[in-house]
């Protein structure tokens, strides 16, 4: 049966301009994307992007403004028979984040829900599309980058 999967994810932009990407390995493969994950049955979007911050930063954050929602077919990368829509917010974090970040991709160190992820603070203004994974994250960049010029 053909599905839907409802994702979202937080876009957190310091005071130096970076953006925090989440390096993470999911099914064997490393991936490099937004903080954020599944809404589950039952949760609000927003209720949704706080759980997944919590349980991948063990920091809370205030939703903000809405960046972008998927406007075209994404095929899901670990199944066939589902389609993505994902949702994309500026985030604040209300208090420090507890990591170390990492310099370069894919330097694991911590675990999460059994996988290995690792953060990195990256200069907008040096971050390509194609750093990011999934298209959805390539066109957040694109429209981050063109809001900034």
């Amino acid at each position: 049966m053909k599905k839907f999967s409802l994702r979202v994810y937080g876009v957190v932009i310091d005071k130096q301009n970076c953006i925090l990407i989440s390096d993470e390995l999911i099914k064997g493969r490393d991936i490099s994307k937004f903080p954020g994950g599944a809404v589950e049955f039952g949760e609000g979007i927003r209720e949704a992007l706080v759980r997944e911050f919590l349980e991948e930063t063990q920091t809370p954050v205030e939703v903000l403004e809405h960046i972008y929602t998927t406007d075209f077919f994404v095929q899901s990368t670990f199944s066939a028979e589902s389609q993505v829509i994902a949702v994309y917010y500026r985030v604040e974090p209300l208090q420090p984040f507890k990591f170390s970040p990492k310099d370069i991709p894919f330097q694991y160190d911590e675990t999460h829900e059994g996988g290995l992820q690792a953060f990195r603070w990256v200069p907008l203004s040096k971050l390509h599309p194609k750093d990011m994974t999934f298209i959805t994250e390539q066109k957040v960049i694109t429209i981050l980058q063109n809001q900034h010029l």
